[in-house]
């Protein structure tokens, strides 16, 4: 199970070097949805060093994340130069993953070419829209083939065994 990951606003102005209540009042007055505010953010209490119980919030880390992107000052932005500098880390990794791309079309034998027959068939006759599935099955195979979509594509097109 996922564990997510919390905070309150009471951990973000001590951070941040803010009042409790003007937090508060940046969640209450935040301009997201309310099923983001549902999601995001819970009305709990704390104990202050009196033993007075006040209002808080407790929040995930997307509804820390939306609330800090509305703050000012230094704090503020070296986390949101942290967060950016992480996003384009992220994206860079992202970007060096490998993509598939295909090469020639494998070449069929004259048994392959039944056995795909019988399977396009079988597929097709299986449902009740099979005139639709075996256009769709027939399309896939004439970009592969590279035969026009237009042009009737038979199955005798797919390039021999070489």
């Amino acid at each position: 199970m996922y564990q997510q990951s919390l905070t309150t606003s009471k951990n973000v102005s001590d951070y941040f070097g803010k009042r409790n209540e003007r937090v508060l009042d940046k969640i209450r007055n935040l301009d997201c949805s309310p099923k983001f505010t549902e999601h995001n953010f819970v009305s709990s209490e704390y104990t202050d060093s009196t033993g007075r119980k006040l209002p808080m919030y407790t929040m995930t880390k997307d509804g820390f994340v939306f609330l800090v992107m509305g703050f000012t000052g230094k704090k503020a932005a070296a986390f949101k130069e942290a967060y950016i500098a992480e996003f384009n880390r992220m994206e860079a990794e992202l970007c060096s993953i490998p993509q598939y791309k295909p090469q020639a079309a494998e070449l069929f034998s004259s048994h392959d070419i039944d056995s795909l027959t019988r399977l396009v068939w079988s597929m097709a006759n299986g449902f009740h829209f099979d005139r639709a599935w075996s256009n769709a099955v027939w399309y896939a195979l004439r970009r592969v083939t590279g035969v026009p979509s237009p042009q009737h594509f038979e199955i005798r097109q797919l390039p021999p065994a070489g």
